[in-house]
């Protein structure tokens, strides 16, 4: 559940980027092993590919 809501706020917060034309596409991933859940760990791993000239850029964080 968490994971979910955390994935549905980051996706919404980036697809606006993409609608104000700030990032062309991204990827996103949240994952968390059983015993990250347990521990209140989520990994968040973001590939953005902005508009300008940097061809991407991988962020992956963790959340305790």
């Amino acid at each position: 559940r968490v994971r979910s809501a955390l994935r549905a706020t980051i996706n919404s917060f980036l697809s606006e980027m993409v609608q104000d034309e700030m990032l062309v596409s991204y990827e996103l991933n949240v994952t968390a092993t059983r015993d990250e859940e347990i521990k209140g760990i989520a990994r968040v791993e973001i590939v953005l590919r902005p508009t300008f000239s940097i061809d991407f850029i991988k962020v992956t964080m963790v959340l305790e």
